[in-house]
């Protein structure tokens, strides 16, 4: 019914989608063989354009069983595949304002257990930059580290999403933006080493 900038995340014949409905952000269960939405629920109210983006911009992520869908004003909820709500957190509320220039747009990565979700920001805050691990069963964080930057004015905002790669037997959760490359200890949040570009 509007603009959207986050992609559909595809499971068999179920297609995801993170959408734009005037004042609110919902998740929408579509049938990928006929297109009909089988369930749509609302994530959070707080809809607002940004410049050519809108709430809607993070893309959801699913395991087969359940999906988990982030939107621009924090809100980050669990579902099941037949829609019923599983957990819910407020990212801002917990941790503080967002502080981007251009609205938030990063999707979480969902990895075993648990989902990284990045917020690399400070155009519109001094509050610094953070990376968290969540427990995708329960929605409890199990680590936040800060991420600091040495950017400045608009530089140390970033929309970027989290990447997992793999390092011999182990791998790193690889983080981009604000004008660094960082990568974590996916165990601990600690951060690894770090590339200043």
């Amino acid at each position: 019914p509007g603009d959207g900038h986050s992609s559909p995340v595809i499971w068999n014949d179920r297609v995801f989608l993170n959408v734009a409905e005037g004042p609110n952000v919902s998740l929408w269960s579509v049938n990928r063989a006929t297109g009909t939405v089988g369930w749509k629920r609302v994530v959070s109210g707080g809809n607002k354009q940004v410049r050519k983006q809108n709430m809607s911009t993070p893309s959801p992520v699913t395991d087969g069983t359940a999906v988990w869908v982030m939107t621009g004003t924090g809100a980050l909820k669990s579902f099941s595949f037949d829609g019923k709500e599983r957990w819910a957190r407020d990212i801002q509320k917990d941790y503080g304002q967002f502080g981007l220039n251009w609205g938030y747009a990063s999707s979480p990565l969902l990895l075993g257990d648990a989902l990284y979700v990045q917020v690399l920001h400070g155009m519109k805050t001094d509050d610094p930059s953070y990376v968290l691990k969540i427990d995708k069963m329960t929605g409890k964080t199990l680590w936040k580290v800060e991420r600091p930057t040495i950017a400045q004015n608009e530089s140390p905002d970033a929309y970027t999403t989290p990447l997992w790669v793999p390092v011999g037997s182990g791998a790193e959760l690889v983080i981009t933006g604000g004008d660094a490359v960082t990568g974590h200890d996916p165990a601990t949040g600690k951060e690894l080493w770090r590339a200043n570009v």
